[in-house]
């Protein structure tokens, strides 16, 4: 009876181990179509990572620029000046506020950027008329000549 149970584990073992052979290619495919698919779960995460940094990216550079214009100067000349954005930064990848004055000031400094609206002169007679008895009213201004 030992022999015969033998026997049939054998047969049974030899059965079983020619089953996965059979179904190989199959299990092949399967495991190219995970493969595949989570390459495409890649690369959809990459291209949304690059979105994103797009994005903070200009939202910081719009950060900066909101502060120099509070200094009056004029972002095309400092972004002119050779400053980098990552200059600007803090370790936690924040804006640093007095990084951005020193570049404000250095661009003011070095490419000579007149700050915007600090060395306008003022007009006196703006607003004022000089005449008001002048006008000659709305039927002068359409009558024929």
């Amino acid at each position: 009876m030992t022999d015969q149970t033998t026997t049939e584990a054998t047969e049974v073992d030899d059965q079983t181990t020619d089953t996965p052979t059979e179904d190989q290619p199959q299990a092949t495919e399967n495991r190219n179509a995970e493969a595949a698919r989570y390459r495409r779960q890649l690369r959809a995460a990459e291209s949304e990572r690059d979105a994103l940094a797009e994005t903070v990216t200009a939202l910081r550079r719009a950060a900066v620029e909101d502060r120099v214009k509070a200094q009056k100067v004029p972002t095309e000349g400092f972004w002119a000046s050779g400053v980098q954005l990552e200059d600007l930064l803090d370790e936690a990848g924040g804006i640093d506020a007095q990084k951005v004055t020193a570049a404000a000031d250095h661009a003011v400094e070095t490419l000579g950027l007149q700050r915007v609206g600090v060395h306008m002169q003022p007009v006196p007679s703006e607003g004022r008329t000089t005449n008001p008895s002048g006008s000659q009213g709305w039927k002068a201004a359409f009558a024929p000549k």
